[in-house]
């Protein structure tokens, strides 16, 4: 897959990097709804990097089928995996090894040449239920975030957003108004607001089915581990009746640890690991 072409500016040939953004989620964005949080996740990669990566991902699949008889072209939904719940059951993944296998994952994905963006909204924050769409101000938050990113570390690139189709018509929505207004706070004035317009978005939101993007199931795993981090942060962590014993308070610390290499964590200065949390 390659996104880069040449543009002729004044006689002078510039080259354009495109940064590849996989969203997903954990928890619903209802108010109340059925979780305390809502959490996205985007993951992006480099175009130029990605046949390698997605390659690398491909291999690790092939090493989790030949080690642990799981199917390359099986999904990894963390959640219901750790609580092996259909299709996973059938495999007979023993408890200790279906941690394990989320370990592995994690270790790998740290290895990659990946960034890793996650916004948090904490429902039990939310002070207007009625005015404030969760989806649309995740979605705000992270796009945002990304765009700053971009323009501190690779000024002259601009990202596309893939994600799981479910919600693929809100989420273009979204996308188009946070292109057109994008009000956030003055840093100098008190009250005041300032329209940082996003550059850096091209195209709608492009859907594909999470069953056929390794990328967007590894930011699933990211959003799932950020949704029991935060859940913890808070005071609030509790897991499903049903999940491994050894998946604690210390197991999604390591995992959070694991992954801090590819972390922003520039996208939020009162979180170790960048994970961004709102209303405030």
């Amino acid at each position: 897959m390659c996104l880069n072409y040449g543009l002729s500016v004044g006689g002078l040939k510039g080259f354009c990097v495109v940064y590849l953004s996989y969203f997903d989620e954990s928890g619903d964005d209802g108010n109340p709804g059925s979780s305390l949080l809502y959490v996205q996740t985007a993951i992006y990669v480099h175009h130029r990097y990605w046949n390698d990566t997605f390659e690398a991902l491909y291999e690790f699949r092939r090493r989790l089928k030949k080690d642990y008889g799981l199917p390359i072209r099986l999904e990894i939904h963390v959640k219901p995996f750790l609580l092996n719940k259909r299709p996973y059951q059938r495999l007979k993944i023993k408890e200790g090894t279906r941690v394990k296998i989320i370990d592995e994952f994690c270790e790998f994905l740290a290895t990659l040449p990946l960034r890793i963006l996650n916004v948090v909204i904490d429902k039990d924050k939310i002070i207007q239920p009625d005015g404030y769409d969760i989806l649309e101000k995740a979605m705000e938050y992270t796009i945002q975030r990304l765009e700053n990113d971009l323009n501190r570390n690779d000024p002259s690139s601009s990202f596309i957003i893939i994600t799981d189709d479910g919600r693929v018509g809100k989420m273009r929505r979204i996308a188009r108004k946070v292109r057109r207004v994008n009000n956030i706070p003055s840093r100098s004035q008190r009250g005041a607001y300032l329209d940082a317009k996003i550059t850096k978005l091209i195209e709608d939101p492009l859907p594909k089915s999470s069953d056929q993007s390794y990328f967007i199931q590894a930011s699933d795993l990211i959003a799932t581990v950020t949704y029991y981090y935060q859940l913890q942060k808070l005071g609030k962590l509790s897991f499903p009746s049903r999940f491994p014993k050894s998946v604690n308070s210390a197991r999604i610390e390591i995992w959070m640890n694991t992954l801090l290499p590819i972390y922003n964590t520039h996208a939020s200065s009162s979180d170790q690991f960048g994970v961004v949390c709102y209303p405030k």
